[in-house]
């Protein structure tokens, strides 16, 4: 397989959180949101070419699209990961939990 089996991807992603923690999950979670409101907004206005009628038309053909684009987010997941990861702890944030907080 090109990409490598399932279990390959669960490991980079497993690894990835817990260098990264939730950074690398609000990551993934945010272009999960931006992937189906993306295209339930791209279906709900036609532009899909095709006439979808139904709220839950909508979403199962929201879903199916969030399915087949899983493996690009996942790539897109592991490349934003380290550079969010930088550009958040550089800033000097104190919204990362430590370990001396009482």
């Amino acid at each position: 397989m090109l990409l490598g089996g399932r279990e390959d991807d669960v490991s980079k992603i497993q690894d990835l959180i817990e260098e990264y923690g939730r950074i690398a999950i609000v990551i993934y979670l945010v272009l999960w949101a931006i992937v189906v409101g993306g295209s339930m907004g791209a279906i709900a206005l036609g532009l899909t070419g095709d006439k979808v009628d139904g709220f839950w038309a909508i979403i199962v053909a929201s879903w199916v699209i969030a399915k087949l684009t899983q493996v690009p987010r996942i790539a897109a997941t592991l490349a934003l990961t380290p550079i969010a990861a930088k550009w958040w702890r550089g800033r000097g944030s104190d919204s990362e939990p430590t370990e001396d907080a009482s």
